[in-house]
Formats: structure tokens, C-alpha cells, sequence
């Protein structure tokens, strides 16, 4: 039975990645993810050890001494199960959804509540999209691909029929959604415009005592062009940080305005024409065109590696026909 040990949120960070579902904080506890049953590297069959691997490697690349936020459901002899988040600019990620969005394991229901619920939910969104796992297993309610979360501490499979012949499928490493990338960009450059603006033409006119409201208008114009290239590109960072964790707010300004100010001056010596509109089109343009081309191709790096070809050697017969034993789900009691 799990016991309820504390629901306050704790500020934690991940000192060692154990193993597919277990680390160890720096402080020297050791968690697993509740409601993730994950294969563990010791397991026996060659496709799902290397599903592990790719587990364990993604998290040293972006858990390994980042700061979390963990809510412990129960307390076991060796480890504690635990709800883990993580905390973006806007919003807050729970990791074991991620974990089973990606097809790191399977949903088991040693949990319950509203949360459970949505971590069923992006299981079978990577069920769905043979993501992860589910390239080569088929679910069943039965099995634990966790040796540690078995009675008897040997993971069950039972029968050949649970894999899938391997089929190749486009490495899904992150979901960004560039319409949302947009409206996030756009509302807060429409924010940031308007404070922009008006702070132009405050400072102008209080610098000027003659020509104040042409002045004051100047000012304005650029103060507003100053707001919606700081709000939209920021707005592009907010968004985009939840699914390129190494995304640099400094370096991603810094790239976006220095494409955008070539390009508007390149465009400007090129057209001549002080009565063309194309070079201020470049120039409003420009700092949608670069910060979302930016975010999503400079920064969107694989999380997972490409997975090698698997070649089964054997029916595991001998695994199949030898004694299993069933999962015992765990039940929570506060």
C-alpha cells in the first residue's frame, strides 16, 4: 500500500538520472514518476532496453541539475513516487505526462485524481502516433515493463504478440505549435506597442520646446516599432521555451534583430524609392519571419536520437513460457 507523504510542492534538483523512471535529487532521495512504467535498461528485450536508453539520455540532456517542483504521493523502501513539474514562463508541465507523450513508457494507475486522467489521455496520444514504446508493444493491462513495480520483481511479458514488427516512423522529438508561437507574439507586441508608443512621445515632448506634437509623433512611431519588435519576438520565446528548453532569451534578440536590420536595410538600398512601401513592409515583417524561423529550426534540436534498426533474433519462447507473475496495482490512501 502507498501512504501519503506530504502534498505541499517541494523546489527539488536532479542530481543523477538512475534509470528511465528513477533519479536521484541532490539532496540524496531517490524518485520514480507516479503513473509511469517505464522499461528499465536491464531489460531483456533488445527494442525496449533501447527505449530505455533514449529515456535516460533525454533527461541527463534536460533534467540532469535543472530545478523542479515535486509533489510526493507515497513512500516506498527504496524510493518515493512522486508527481514531478516543471515550471515555464507560461505555464507549468507535468513531467509524467511528458514521459508518456513521448512514448517513454506506459500509463500504470498507482495514482489517481484529475492528473491521472490526463496522463491516460497523452498515453494514448503516443499509442495513437507509434511513438516511443508503442513502435514495438501493444498494450496490455497486465505487463509492467518495470521490474521494480512487479510483486515478484520480474517484469511480465506474455506472449510475442504484445510486439509489433518494427516500422519506421518520423522521429517526433518536440510538438511546437507555430500558429500559437504567433498569437502568443502578436497579443503581446500589441501590448508592448501601445506602451511603446505612448512612451516615445512622452519623452519627446519633454525633451522639445518647439515642434512638439510633430516631435512627439516621431517618437511615437518609433517607440511603438521599438514595443512590437520586443513583444512579439518575446512572445515567439515564451512559447517556443516549453519545447526548446536551451532557447537564450539574449541570444534568440540578438539573432532576430540583427537578420531583421539587414534585411530592411538590404531591401531599402535595393528599392531606392523613398516612395515605395516595401522596405517598411520588410521592416514590419522581418521580426515575424526570423523569430519564429529562428526558434524553430535554430533551437529545435532532436531530444530523442533517431532509433536503429532492431532485428529480433529469437520468439522468446523461453521468456513466454516460463512462469510470470501478475502486476499488483497500487492503491493510494490519504
Amino acid at each position: 500500500m502507498i501512504s501519503c507523504v506530504a502534498l505541499v510542492a517541494q523546489t527539488v534538483s536532479i542530481s543523477e538520472v538512475l534509470d528511465a523512471n528513477l533519479f536521484k535529487l541532490e539532496d540524496g532521495r531517490i524518485i520514480k514518476l507516479a503513473g509511469v512504467d517505464a522499461p528499465q535498461k536491464s531489460i531483456s528485450y533488445e527494442s525496449l532496453k533501447e527505449i530505455a536508453q533514449e529515456t535516460i539520455d533525454f533527461s541527463k540532456n534536460y533534467f540532469k541539475n535543472q530545478q523542479f517542483k515535486i509533489t510526493v504521493l507515497g513512500q516506498f523502501k527504496d524510493y518515493q513516487l512522486v508527481f514531478l513539474f516543471r515550471e515555464y514562463p507560461i505555464e507549468t508541465v507535468l513531467i509524467n505526462s511528458r514521459f508518456l507523450e513521448r512514448g517513454f513508457g506506459k500509463y500504470i494507475p498507482n495514482t489517481i485524481g484529475v492528473e491521472s486522467k490526463r496522463m491516460a489521455k497523452r498515453e494514448h496520444y503516443a499509442i495513437e502516433n507509434n511513438i516511443g514504446i508503442w513502435k514495438y508493444y501493444q498494450k496490455c493491462e497486465n505487463d509492467t515493463l518495470d521490474c521494480t513495480l512487479s510483486k515478484q520483481g520480474s517484469a511480465r511479458i506474455a506472449d510475442t504478440t504484445q510486439f509489433k514488427k518494427k516500422v519506421e516512423y518520423p522521429v517526433i522529438t518536440t510538438q511546437p505549435s507555430i500558429p500559437l508561437q504567433f498569437l502568443t507574439g502578436a497579443g503581446l507586441a500589441i501590448v508592448t506597442s501601445i506602451g511603446g508608443g505612448l512612451m516615445g512621445y512622452v519623452i519627446e515632448v519633454s525633451g522639445s520646446n518647439s515642434g512638439t506634437f510633430l516631435r512627439g509623433l516621431g517618437g511615437a512611431i518609433l517607440g511603438t516599432y521599438a514595443g512590437y519588435f520586443i513583444g512579439f519576438t518575446t512572445g515567439i520565446y515564451l512559447h517556443a521555451k516549453r519545447s526548446y528548453p536551451k532557447i537564450e532569451y539574449a541570444e534568440f534578440l540578438g539573432m532576430t534583430f540583427g537578420l531583421s536590420l539587414v534585411t530592411t536595410a538590404t531591401t531599402a538600398l535595393i528599392i531606392n524609392d523613398k516612395n515605395s512601401g516595401i522596405p517598411y513592409l520588410a521592416a514590419t515583417l522581418s521580426p515575424i519571419v526570423f523569430s519564429l524561423a529562428i526558434a524553430n529550426t535554430f533551437y529545435n534540436q532532436p531530444d530523442i536520437s533517431p532509433t536503429s534498426s532492431v532485428v529480433f533474433k529469437s520468439t522468446f519462447q523461453d521468456f513466454r513460457e516460463s512462469q510470470t507473475t501478475r502486476l499488483e496495482l497500487f492503491q493510494l490512501t490519504f
